[in-house]
């Protein structure tokens, strides 16, 4: 009797393993959508998004302890799981609880967040190595990402930062309060990553590197999007002072 209740138990935990498998979206009790989204590998790797931009959080899958795990700064990405009517409920002591739900094989980190400026990624087609910037964005907790476009209507340079579209002279307020998040030691390894239209003037580009720059030079870099990106690693970073600026030619022809 013990041997048949075994054999009966064994498909019923592989059904839910192979359940869990694929791309979650997470949104809080009350059913509102968070930023955050999570990916579960047949091979038991999990990943936490926060971001577009951002990179990955690499964690682990514990079928037997029913829990989903992430480090993050006082664990607070440590989940208890109970997998219900197709769904899963994510309980944490440190953070918020979520409740996530599966999407179809489609839906990627582009359809996961939106932003209010509509961003043309730049793609650098011309290998260029030496753009990519060695161990110097690997500190996501310092990572800064800042969209920028041009207003054709408003003719003006529009910055969305924090879920805002904001004007040029807004950039020292963005800067105060950047700082003013993170230890005075931290302060001058803080990461401005821009993130601008590909037909945005390469003048323009650089007013807005020169307002960041006001007081003392920032650490600053453009992210562009690789031309076969992978799952896990989609974008490159360009070092700014490898790119001629004075000049009102669009982006896309500049880099490339």
């Amino acid at each position: 009797m013990k041997k048949l209740l075994f054999l009966i138990l064994i498909p019923l935990i592989f059904s839910c393993e192979k359940n869990l498998s694929g791309h979650w979206h997470l949104k809080n009790l009350e059913g509102k959508p968070s930023m955050l989204s999570i990916d579960i590998l047949k091979n038991k790797d999990c990943y936490l998004y926060s971001s577009l931009s951002g990179k990955p959080i690499k964690g682990g899958y514990y079928l037997e302890k029913k829990q989903l795990f992430f480090p993050a700064q006082c664990g607070m990405f440590h989940f208890n799981y109970e997998y219900k009517n197709n769904k899963i409920y994510l309980k944490s002591y440190l953070s918020e609880n979520f409740i996530a739900e599966k999407q179809d094989d489609e839906c990627d980190r582009f359809n996961d967040f939106t932003t209010l400026l509509d961003i043309d990624y730049l793609i650098i087609k011309n290998q260029r190595l030496h753009y990519k910037p060695k161990g110097s964005i690997e500190n996501e907790g310092l990572n800064q990402y800042i969209n920028i476009d041009y207003s054709e209507k408003n003719k003006s340079i529009r910055i969305e930062f924090f879920n805002r579209i904001n004007t040029v002279d807004k950039i020292d307020s963005i800067i105060k309060h950047l700082e003013n998040s993170v230890s005075d030691s931290e302060i001058p390894f803080i990461n401005y990553v821009l993130i601008p239209d590909k037909n945005l003037k390469a003048s323009d580009l650089k007013l807005v590197i020169d307002t960041f720059n006001k007081g003392y030079l920032k650490r600053i870099f453009i992210q562009t999007l690789k031309i076969k990106p992978k799952k896990m690693n989609i974008f490159e970073y360009i070092k700014i002072n490898k790119i001629e600026l004075d000049s009102d030619n669009k982006l896309f022809y500049i880099i490339n």
